[in-house]
Protein backbone atom coordinates (compact mmCIF):
# COMPACT_ATOMS: atom_id res chain seq x y z
CA UNK A 1 0.00 0.00 0.00
CA UNK A 2 1.30 3.43 -0.88
CA UNK A 3 1.71 5.87 1.94
CA UNK A 4 0.16 9.31 1.69
CA UNK A 5 3.11 10.83 -0.16
CA UNK A 6 2.14 14.00 -1.93
CA UNK A 7 4.17 15.17 -4.90
CA UNK A 8 4.33 18.68 -6.25
CA UNK A 9 1.95 19.42 -9.10
CA UNK A 10 4.90 19.49 -11.52
CA UNK A 11 6.15 16.08 -10.40
CA UNK A 12 2.62 14.65 -10.41
CA UNK A 13 1.99 15.90 -13.94
CA UNK A 14 5.31 14.50 -15.16
CA UNK A 15 4.53 11.10 -13.61
CA UNK A 16 1.13 11.11 -15.28
CA UNK A 17 2.58 12.08 -18.67
CA UNK A 18 5.31 9.43 -18.45
CA UNK A 19 2.76 6.68 -17.80
CA UNK A 20 0.46 8.09 -20.47
CA UNK A 21 3.25 8.11 -23.07
CA UNK A 22 4.44 4.61 -22.14
CA UNK A 23 0.91 3.22 -22.55
CA UNK A 24 0.40 5.17 -25.77
CA UNK A 25 3.66 3.77 -27.20
CA UNK A 26 2.64 0.23 -26.27
CA UNK A 27 -0.76 0.63 -27.95
CA UNK A 28 0.58 2.41 -31.01
CA UNK A 29 3.73 0.43 -31.78
CA UNK A 30 4.08 -2.83 -29.85
CA UNK A 31 1.23 -4.96 -31.20
CA UNK A 32 0.97 -6.28 -27.64
CA UNK A 33 -1.82 -8.49 -26.38
CA UNK A 34 -1.28 -7.26 -22.83
CA UNK A 35 -0.09 -4.01 -21.26
CA UNK A 36 0.34 -3.93 -17.48
CA UNK A 37 0.86 -0.92 -15.23
CA UNK A 38 2.14 -1.46 -11.69
CA UNK A 39 2.55 1.28 -9.10
CA UNK A 40 3.96 0.50 -5.68
CA UNK A 41 6.25 1.82 -2.99
CA UNK A 42 9.59 0.08 -2.48
CA UNK A 43 11.41 1.38 0.60
CA UNK A 44 11.96 5.07 -0.07
CA UNK A 45 10.88 5.01 -3.70
CA UNK A 46 7.70 5.07 -5.72
CA UNK A 47 8.06 2.48 -8.48
CA UNK A 48 6.05 2.62 -11.69
CA UNK A 49 6.31 -0.17 -14.26
CA UNK A 50 4.67 -0.31 -17.66
CA UNK A 51 5.16 -3.70 -19.31
CA UNK A 52 3.93 -5.04 -22.63
CA UNK A 53 4.26 -8.40 -24.38
CA UNK A 54 4.60 -6.88 -27.82
CA UNK A 55 7.19 -7.02 -30.56
CA UNK A 56 9.84 -5.04 -28.70
CA UNK A 57 12.38 -2.75 -30.32
CA UNK A 58 16.10 -2.12 -30.61
CA UNK A 59 16.89 0.25 -27.76
CA UNK A 60 20.12 1.36 -29.44
CA UNK A 61 18.08 2.87 -32.28
CA UNK A 62 15.36 4.41 -30.12
CA UNK A 63 15.42 8.18 -29.99
CA UNK A 64 18.09 8.47 -32.67
CA UNK A 65 15.92 10.56 -34.96
CA UNK A 66 15.08 7.75 -37.38
CA UNK A 67 11.66 7.11 -35.86
CA UNK A 68 8.49 9.09 -36.34
CA UNK A 69 8.01 10.34 -32.79
CA UNK A 70 9.59 11.75 -29.69
CA UNK A 71 7.80 9.59 -27.13
CA UNK A 72 10.83 7.97 -25.54
CA UNK A 73 12.76 11.23 -25.63
CA UNK A 74 9.87 12.93 -23.82
CA UNK A 75 9.78 10.15 -21.22
CA UNK A 76 13.54 10.49 -20.64
CA UNK A 77 13.35 14.28 -20.36
CA UNK A 78 10.43 14.19 -17.93
CA UNK A 79 12.17 11.56 -15.77
CA UNK A 80 15.31 13.71 -15.66
CA UNK A 81 13.26 16.82 -14.79
CA UNK A 82 11.86 15.12 -11.68
CA UNK A 83 15.19 13.45 -10.78
CA UNK A 84 13.77 9.97 -11.30
CA UNK A 85 15.69 6.89 -12.36
CA UNK A 86 14.40 5.45 -15.63
CA UNK A 87 15.10 1.98 -17.01
CA UNK A 88 13.88 0.95 -20.45
CA UNK A 89 14.37 -2.69 -21.41
CA UNK A 90 13.11 -4.21 -24.62
CA UNK A 91 13.68 -7.49 -26.44
CA UNK A 92 12.60 -8.19 -29.99
CA UNK A 93 9.54 -10.52 -30.05
CA UNK A 94 9.35 -10.46 -26.24
CA UNK A 95 8.19 -6.99 -25.23
CA UNK A 96 9.16 -3.85 -23.40
CA UNK A 97 9.42 -2.85 -19.76
CA UNK A 98 9.67 0.76 -18.62
CA UNK A 99 10.54 1.25 -14.95
CA UNK A 100 10.53 4.57 -13.15
CA UNK A 101 11.89 5.08 -9.63
CA UNK A 102 11.03 8.31 -7.80
CA UNK A 103 12.24 9.22 -4.32
CA UNK A 104 9.48 9.77 -1.76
Amino acid sequence: MLNSTIFSSVTGMNLYRIVQEAINNAIKYSEAKNVTVEIFQNKEQLVIKVVDDGKGFDITKAGDGTGDGNGLNNIQKRAKDIKATLNINSKINVGTEIELFVGV
